[in-house]
């Protein structure tokens, strides 16, 4: 936050900005300011927890900071901010170190590393006085891939000339539906419990099983062992979920909405192969830094 706030006052506020914070916290290994920690240490708790919870506090304590920032420049009326997180919790175990995640999605399904609701569905707060009710909560499924093309329509220059899957979520601030072309989709090739690839269309949700697994555990870099898997894997199953009446994913209705998922498969079979028509084949070959970092992760693992 120091880096931020001492880009903005190098930068000047006369002229429209844009900035990015992405906050290492909560993420291990967390360390937090003791001052955050004492009020979590005195209640029970598993070993850890302590320390967490006083990682988020602390995290929203600096982002108030920079709203706080914003304030006193005159720049709180003219300003959009967007505060989110990447995914669901991490409580794993899969690193040595990381006995300090904690957290939890709640009546969702799974966590970090999936594309269950668990996995991909966090919360989201957006700032912006005068053109977003202070208090008013929406429903509507979004992605961080909206941001752009919502900045773009509010700066009132065009998009980047190509196709983009994201829609502007401009509509929401006065209360109307999101104008999509390109239904919401995720891919995630070694995601932890299944499905690598999912597609949501208003309620309801359809998630892809591949062919075969990935070779190697969740999460991680991409090593040159993995492109033949990424690329040549087909999805072999699927299944069907309302989300308004079940949002933890419970009840797969593949069976009971056949139709409905034959239509919803067929589409994101479609999107994943243009993203992997899209997607670079990259040399991970070298024996540079990103081997070596590739072959420290490979032997966690082992």
């Amino acid at each position: 936050m120091e880096e931020a706030l001492g880009w903005l006052d190098r930068a000047g506020t006369s002229a429209p900005f844009c900035l990015l914070v992405a906050f290492q916290a909560p993420h291990e290994r967390i360390a937090s300011d003791p001052k955050y920690v004492r009020p979590y240490a005195r209640r029970p708790h598993k070993p850890g927890e302590d320390l967490y919870y006083a990682n988020v506090t602390e995290m929203d304590a600096e982002f108030g900071r920079l709203l706080a920032y914003l304030d006193r420049r005159g720049l709180r009326e003219n300003t959009l901010v967007v505060f989110t997180s990447d995914n669901g919790p991490e409580t794993l175990g899969r690193h040595p170190d990381a006995w300090r995640s904690h957290g939890s999605a709640g009546p969702l399904r799974s966590r970090k590393l999936s594309l269950y609701e668990g996995g991909c569905r966090v919360p989201g707060v957006l700032r912006w006085p005068g053109r977003i009710r202070a208090g008013a909560v929406s429903s509507e499924p979004v992605s961080s891939v909206d941001l752009l093309p919502t900045f773009c329509e509010l700066a009132g220059v065009p998009p980047p000339g190509r196709r983009l899957d994201g829609a502007s979520l401009a509509p929401l601030f006065a209360g109307r539906p999101v104008r999509r072309q390109t239904p919401l989709h995720w891919h995630y090739y070694n995601a932890q419990d299944g499905p690598v690839a999912a597609l949501r269309e208003g309620d309801w949700k359809v998630l892809g099983i591949p062919a075969r697994p990935c070779p190697r555990p969740p999460g991680g870099f991409i090593g040159p062992e993995d492109l033949d898997y990424i690329f040549g894997t087909q999805l072999a199953g699927f299944e069907l979920y309302n989300l308004a009446a079940d949002p933890g994913e419970k009840l797969n209705m593949a069976q009971s909405e056949p139709e409905r998922l034959r239509r919803m498969a067929d589409d994101l079979v479609r999107l994943r192969r243009e993203v992997l028509a899209e997607a670079p084949r990259w040399d991970l070959r070298s024996t540079g830094p990103r081997a070596a970092v590739t072959e420290r992760e490979r032997q966690m693992w082992r």
